[in-house]
């Protein structure tokens, strides 16, 4: 396990200067558009997300929503370790924020198109795999649901 976080880790520094590029603001900075959620941002929602869904939906789904989130904790933790190695504070989010959700169906398509943002920032890394494998297994259940 700790030989696969750190391959998954290989390769973070250039996706957390990416992240951490135009955060600082100083006098006469010029206005920028507000800043899109980070990577622990988006992984700590995504995990209020799926247990919100665990607990909401029974059987398979529910099953596969716990699992989801549980291998979302582990990215999260990860991320918020990460976090602290690079910049000595520890990592406060002001309160993890579910998807805004309608639905089920429409939640599991947010969380799907949030996946891929996710995937898209942690690019080169390993941690990418995850949030793509993610938004494979929501595809899926999309698919399976929409079939019947």
């Amino acid at each position: 396990m700790e030989q696969e976080l750190l391959t998954a880790l290989n390769g973070f520094d250039a996706v957390w200067q990416r992240v951490l590029s135009g955060k600082e603001g100083g006098p006469g900075a010029p206005e920028q558009a507000p800043a899109e959620a980070g990577p622990l941002d988006m992984a700590m929602s995504l995990w209020e997300t799926y247990r919100t869904f665990a607990r909401q939906v029974r059987g398979e789904a529910g099953a596969r929503f716990a699992a989801l989130a549980e291998e979302t904790r582990s990215l999260v933790r990860s991320l918020q370790t990460e976090h602290f190695l690079r910049t000595g504070d520890l990592y406060s989010p002001v309160g993890a924020q579910t998807l805004p959700v309608f639905g089920v169906l429409t939640g599991m398509r947010r969380a799907h198109e949030e996946e891929q943002r996710l995937a898209s920032q942690l690019q080169d890394t390993a941690l990418a795999d995850l949030a793509d494998r993610h938004a494979g297994i929501l595809r899926d259940m999309i698919a399976g649901l929409l079939e019947k």
